[in-house]
């Protein structure tokens, strides 16, 4: 099982990408005898930015597969252009839903945040027990229209069974990006909530899964995440907190 899967646990929403099998079913099942599936089932408790959200908790699936150089993991899909033991890189497409739902919190009453399709480029550099990773995405679809960054740094440890990667990192977002998930535009601003237009940020992050085999089929995994915002998204008159928590806990089968 890839290492991407803890791109899906570490997501705090729910939801897949859709796809089309539309290659003829001789090449399909010729195309899955050298793919390596993953499938399971979990539940995600998180907490996120937004003024008087509460803590809530969701059923996330959890998917991966490998076709040859097509992969798809959780709500991401996309193709590796280049392997070897040291370094990987991939293009990614993923599906990021609506942030929230305007019931959540008086504070958000009358705001309308679209769900959308990114795209981009991920690289993942692998020194013994070492990794190094970094992506760039941007909005494939005009609803933020901006553009977002990742790069992180984790070690791999194991012992019998048990796999665990803790990993610290920088998420680094335009302005567009923040003016669309934490901005207040001129017509949706009301009494309590002023017009806000947020900068670019950088927030830092850290996070930690862990993966037990119970046979060479099932495995029960977990993992705990938090990022803090930076002074502009947290001067949003939407956010009520410094920093997002996530923890997520299931069970999966290799095929």
């Amino acid at each position: 099982m890839r290492l991407t899967f803890a791109a899906l646990i570490l997501t705090v929403s729910a939801g897949l990408a859709s796809t089309d099998r539309s290659a003829d079913m001789a090449d399909w099942e010729s195309f899955l005898s050298d793919s390596k599936v993953s499938v399971g089932v979990g539940a995600v408790v998180y907490r996120d930015l937004y003024k008087g959200t509460d803590t809530r908790g969701e059923p996330v699936p959890a998917i991966t597969a490998e076709f040859g150089d097509v992969f798809i993991s959780g709500r991401s899909f996309g193709y590796t252009f280049a392997k070897t033991r040291e370094m990987q890189l991939d293009a990614v497409f993923k599906y990021r839903g609506e942030p929230f739902e305007t019931y959540y919190s008086d504070a958000l009453e009358g705001l309308d945040r679209n769900s959308t399709l990114e795209g981009g480029l991920a690289a993942k550099f692998t020194t013994g027990k070492y990794v190094l990773g970094i992506s760039a995405f941007a909005d494939l679809l005009s609803e933020h229209q901006g553009y977002y960054a990742d790069i992180y740094a984790g070690r791999l440890f194991r012992q019998a069974n048990l796999m665990v990667l803790p990993k610290l990192g920088l998420n680094v977002y335009d302005d567009n990006y923040n003016r669309y998930y934490y901005g207040v535009l001129e017509g949706e601003a009301k009494a309590g909530r002023q017009e806000y237009s947020p900068s670019g940020s950088v927030s830092p992050y850290g996070s930690v899964f862990a993966q037990y085999s119970l046979n060479e089929k099932w495995s029960v995994f977990g993992s705990a995440s938090i990022q803090f915002a930076d002074d502009t998204v947290r001067e949003s008159p939407i956010v009520g907190r410094d920093y997002s928590v996530s923890t997520m806990m299931g069970v999966s089968y290799s095929f």
